[in-house]
């Protein structure tokens, strides 16, 4: 990974493992539970977001990950 320090890139080797913390396995959990479906409001709850606006742009679910769960969701609606 390299980063600005200063005017120096700054250029930090090390293993995956030591690059996963809390934050990023609270982002997954969020992202995870987001992509299976489990309402927005439960996963705030758990996650402790305050807000939906906050809570939006936390999750990392692209658009076509968006296009899909809106299409199975209406796939199982009756009559459509």
């Amino acid at each position: 990974m390299t980063h600005k320090k200063g005017n120096q890139i700054v250029e930090e080797i090390r293993p995956k493992y030591a690059w996963v913390s809390s934050h990023t396995c609270r982002r997954s959990f969020c992202t995870n539970e987001y992509l299976a479906g489990t309402p927005s409001d439960l996963i705030m709850a758990i996650s402790g977001h305050k807000s939906e606006k906050a809570f939006r742009k936390y999750i990392k679910a692209d658009n076509m990950k968006r296009a899909f769960m809106i299409k199975e969701i209406w796939d199982k609606r009756p009559g459509l």
